[in-house]
Order: structure tokens, then C-alpha cells, then sequence
């Protein structure tokens, strides 16, 4: 090989070389920005994962939250509260049976007496009086306790006064609803006033209406 041969060998093989040299240098920097994408990559995702967990943690917490409060729940209506002791009450006595009877009757006898001043005041209305006396003469004639016992009728203009003997055998007591349903298309509604002495023979005295008012229960 000559000089001049050798020297073209030798600077060939300088530029390969320097070549070499520049493309490590140059791959350097590119591997060097590739880690730092990735760690900058990574890094988000590990932030995000944490930020993830927490909030799944937050979740638990109300979620295991809400289970004590339910459970709390049915464990109040499992267990009510137990209800307060009832006071036992002793028996009225004779006394007090005696007293509260002698009020009612007291009671109704006021009554009585405003319903008979009522009547008293009202006025004739002959139509009225004349028919509702037909449906009361109709009734007794078909029940023979009642007209064995009825005296005295009087009709105004809304009420009839029918004055009736008892001899308390308990006849009139058992007849005398069924009467009463008898002119009930005329005269619906009754009250009654025992008159004399409960323990012998006494008077009843029946005041029947066309209009609504309070009804004897039981006339004694």
C-alpha cells in the first residue's frame, strides 16, 4: 500500500469514528428524555391510584356508617319501650252505684220538665192533631195492653201527651216499644216521664213528635 493510500485508509476511519462518536452522543440526550416522559408519566397514574383510594375509603366509611344506623334502627323496634303500669281501680261501691243513679233521674227530671213546658206553649195545628190522633187511635185499638192502660191524648201542632197506667206487672214495659214502632211514620220519636209513687201502681207520660229529640232508654 503506498503513502498516499495508507493516509485515505486512516481518515476513513477517523470519520467513522467521529460518526460513531456523534450518534452516542445524540442517542444520550433522546434516552435521557424517554425516562423522563415515562417517570412523568408514571407519576400521575400513582397520584391518580391514591386519589382513587381515598375516595373508595370515603365510601366505605359512609357506607359502614348508614349499616350502624339501620341496625340501630331495628334493634329500637325490636326492644319498645315497655308501657306504662295501668293503675287498678277498685270497684264502685253500692254507695257510689246509688248516687250516680239518683243524679241521672235528677237529671231527667229537669229535662222532662222543660220538654212539658215545651208542649205546653206550642200551638194547635188542627191537621196535624187530627191526623196524628187517628194513627195514635189506629195503634191502641190493635194493641190491647196499651189500650187497656192509655188515658188522656192531646195533639198541638208537632207533639201528642199520651197519659198511660201502669200497674207494673211488666206488661205495658214489653208492649210499649212495639207501639211506639206503630205510629213511628207519624210520630218517630218519644220521650217518657214516669209520674207517682216506684213502688205501687204510677202514671207514664208519653210525649211523641214528629221532630228529632233525646229517647228514654229505660223508664222506671
Amino acid at each position: 500500500m503506498s503513502a498516499k493510500a495508507a493516509l485515505g485508509a486512516g481518515a476513513s476511519v477517523l470519520t467513522i469514528a467521529a460518526a460513531v462518536v456523534v450518534y452516542r452522543s445524540l442517542q444520550a440526550p433522546e434516552r435521557a428524555v424517554r425516562q423522563e416522559v415515562v417517570a412523568s408519566a408514571a407519576e400521575p397514574a400513582t397520584a391518580r391510584s391514591e386519589i382513587e383510594l381515598e375516595r373508595m375509603r370515603a365510601e366505605l366509611g359512609l357506607v359502614q356508617g348508614q349499616l350502624r344506623a339501620l341496625r340501630e334502627q331495628v334493634t329500637e323496634r325490636k326492644a319498645p319501650e315497655a308501657p306504662a303500669p295501668v293503675e287498678a281501680q277498685e270497684p264502685p261501691d253500692e254507695a257510689s252505684i246509688q248516687e250516680q243513679r239518683e243524679e241521672s233521674a235528677r237529671r231527667w227530671k229537669e229535662h222532662m220538665a222543660d220538654v212539658s213546658a215545651a208542649f205546653e206553649s206550642e200551638p194547635l195545628d188542627r191537621r196535624f192533631a187530627s191526623a196524628a190522633q187517628a194513627a195514635l187511635a189506629t195503634a191502641i185499638e190493635k194493641n190491647p195492653v196499651v189500650q187497656a192502660a192509655v188515658g188522656n191524648v192531646d195533639c198541638r201542632s208537632r207533639t201528642c201527651r199520651v197519659e198511660v197506667s201502669d200497674d207494673r206487672s211488666g206488661k205495658l214495659d214489653k208492649q210499649l216499644p212495639l207501639f211506639v214502632q206503630s205510629v213511628g211514620g207519624t210520630l218517630p220519636y218519644m220521650q217518657a216521664e214516669r209520674v207517682g209513687d216506684r213502688r205501687g201502681p204510677s202514671k207514664m207520660v208519653l210525649y211523641l213528635t214528629n221532630e228529632r229529640q233525646p229517647v228514654a232508654a229505660n223508664v222506671k
